[in-house]
């Protein structure tokens, strides 16, 4: 900058706003673009967009300055339908403003589209699709793999129109194939066969969604306590 002018209104702005200094000083740290915008064309729409989705201003003010990237797209063709698309799902404008600060598929939002398009052609329900942006599961909505994860899922006997289906989606998509095997040794370990951990993921997904010090800690109280 030639001048100071335009990195003071951008922190006159901030101030302003309700951030602290360490806020804004984290800000600038991850998105230092922000000191060359015009706050008044770009900073301030997006505010005011947040502002009126009944969200209270301390908490925008606190999402913001964690995840200052929500403010780089473009409002009228990004933010909006972005917020429109998860809206429809969520039905609650403070789950909406959530979910778009916190993942990283923000950042993507055609591929969010199409993605939830290719999800509802493979009849997940719209419940299940809202389950899977309510728990900020960016790896599903950000892939460029989801047919084949789908196909994956649907071929180990999951119904897609069940609860169960998306959170196998998650647990194989979260587990690297090498983590998926440490943990079915973890139960081998403890007397189960292959065929007793399928059965048990096909029962209860959520059992690869655990750690191994967890597995080990329940197998523990089971088999040595109980």
């Amino acid at each position: 900058f030639q001048t100071s002018e335009k990195p003071e209104t951008v922190i006159r702005f901030f101030r302003n706003h309700g951030f602290s200094n360490i806020q804004i000083n984290y800000m600038v740290t991850k998105a230092p673009w922000l000191l060359s915008c015009d706050p008044c064309k770009r900073l301030l729409p997006k505010f005011e967009f947040f502002l009126s989705k009944d969200v209270s201003s301390s908490e925008i003010v606190d999402l913001i300055s964690k995840y200052p990237r929500v403010l780089r797209p473009s409002l009228e063709n990004h933010i909006v339908p972005t917020y429109e698309l998860i809206y429809k799902f969520l039905q609650s404008h403070v789950r909406t403003t959530r979910c778009m600060f916190g993942n990283t598929f923000y950042s993507c939002g055609d591929r969010l589209a199409h993605n939830i398009i290719l999800l509802l052609e493979n009849e997940v329900k719209e419940s299940n699709i809202a389950r899977l942006l309510g728990n900020h599961s960016k790896v599903i909505f950000a892939s460029n793999d989801i047919i084949k994860l789908v196909k994956e899922v649907k071929d180990l006997g999951f119904d897609p129109s069940k609860a169960t289906f998306v959170i196998a989606l998650m647990a194989i998509k979260k587990t690297s194939p090498s983590l998926w095997k440490e943990k079915v040794d973890t139960f081998k370990k403890w007397g189960w066969s292959d065929e007793a951990v399928s059965e048990a993921f096909r029962r209860h997904p959520h059992v690869m969604l655990t750690s191994i010090k967890k597995i080990n800690a329940v197998m523990n109280l089971w088999v040595n306590q109980l």
